[in-house]
């Protein structure tokens, strides 16, 4: 499974959390795609405080 989420991944990030995120340590949860290389400054800057706030709770989170 990837931590990729859709389009080109399988996972939203809220629920990778709420099911794995206090027992293991996650990593990924961009989609360099469609988020980055196709998206303006301003929306990749979103996109990451979106996922802080996702994941940053309990810690064990890697932003790829």
């Amino acid at each position: 499974m990837t931590m990729t989420p859709p389009p080109m991944g399988e996972v939203l990030p809220e629920l990778a959390k709420e099911k794995y995120g206090w027992d293991i340590v996650l990593m990924g949860g961009v989609d360099a795609v469609n988020e980055i290389h196709l998206s303006e400054p301003v929306a990749i800057l979103n996109m990451v405080k979106e996922r802080l706030i996702t994941f940053k709770p309990g810690g064990a989170y890697i932003l790829d």
